[in-house]
C-alpha cells in the first residue's frame, strides 16, 4: 500500500493484478500518468474505495490525488 497525507487530505493506492484501487474522499480529483507523462486516467473518486477503469501493465505509473502524488510501481 503506498500512501501520501497532509492536514488537509488522506488517500492511499493499492496496485493488484492490473488494477489501481484508491482509497480517497469522494469528490477528489485522480489523474494517472505513466512514465513519459501520458496521462491514462482523469476523473474523480466516487467513493471512498474507487477502482480506476484501467488495465495497467507492469511498469512505473505516478497518481495525483487532489494534491498529492505518489509513484506506483504495477509488478
Amino acid at each position: 500500500i503506498l500512501k501520501g497525507a497532509t492536514a488537509a487530505e488522506t488517500f492511499s493506492a493499492i496496485a493488484r493484478n492490473g488494477s489501481l484501487i484508491v482509497k480517497a474522499a469522494p469528490g477528489t480529483a485522480l489523474r494517472l500518468f505513466d512514465l513519459r507523462g501520458n496521462e491514462i486516467y482523469k476523473g474523480t473518486s466516487t467513493s471512498t474505495e474507487f477502482l480506476l477503469p484501467a488495465r495497467l501493465p507492469k511498469g512505473v505509473y505516478f497518481l495525483k490525488a487532489g494534491t498529492q502524488n505518489i509513484r506506483l510501481n504495477m509488478k
